[in-house]
């Protein structure tokens, strides 16, 4: 009877930590193909996101990633990184009528993202999060205040390899700040960050 017990107990233990497991691990950042991720958007699915239009191929020849999950696990937290290069993500982006002056959210825009400034440019905007299946960038928060620690870098394809080659440019930190700073922000917005 006791190790019928032992067993049962062993079983539920597996099928708790299995549960737990579906996001991403503390410090880990995975690659994620772009089908994969709009199934977790409509799967309405909780998660940090970087998106660039760089080949994984390119930050894998840098310490990019590595810097992140350094980074991310500071917070506990882990990402998903999704490559835009070559995919047609049209169904993601915002569109701005500069004219109007008018933004048009995609429809897997967070409904606070018009409060934390500007709108999300996947191919460039690095590092997002998505709470419910949607989409919230914080990078132009505090703009308005002329504010730009949170404008630190460029995500945006071969620009990425330039600054982390530049040592004047001070890049590990700039990471370090911008995930410190686009978590504080998320935690001002009253985003629960899971």
């Amino acid at each position: 009877m006791k190790r019928l017990s032992v067993l049962f107990g062993g079983l539920v233990l597996m099928f708790v930590l299995t549960a737990c497991g579906d996001g991403v691990k503390s410090g880990a950042v995975e690659v994620l193909e772009y089908d994969e991720l709009i199934k977790k958007l409509d799967n309405e699915e909780s998660f940090f996101l970087i998106t660039t239009d760089a080949s994984v191929d390119d930050l894998e020849k840098t310490n990019l990633i590595n810097m992140l999950g350094d980074n991310l696990k500071e917070h506990d937290q882990g990402a998903y990184l999704v490559s835009l290069d070559g995919v047609d993500y049209s169904e993601l982006d915002s569109d701005y009528d500069k004219d109007k002056g008018e933004v048009y959210y995609s429809e897997y825009a967070h409904s606070k993202q018009e409060s934390a400034g500007g709108f999300w440019v996947p191919k460039m905007d690095g590092l997002s999060y998505v709470e419910g299946g949607k989409v919230i960038n914080t990078e132009m928060m505090h703009a308005k205040e002329n504010d730009n620690r949170n404008r630190n870098t460029t995500w945006h394809n071969k620009k990425i390899q330039d600054q982390i080659e530049d040592e004047s440019s001070e890049f590990e930190f700039k990471i370090k700040e911008m995930v410190d700073v686009r978590i504080a922000n998320l935690n001002e917005l009253d985003i629960e960050v899971k």
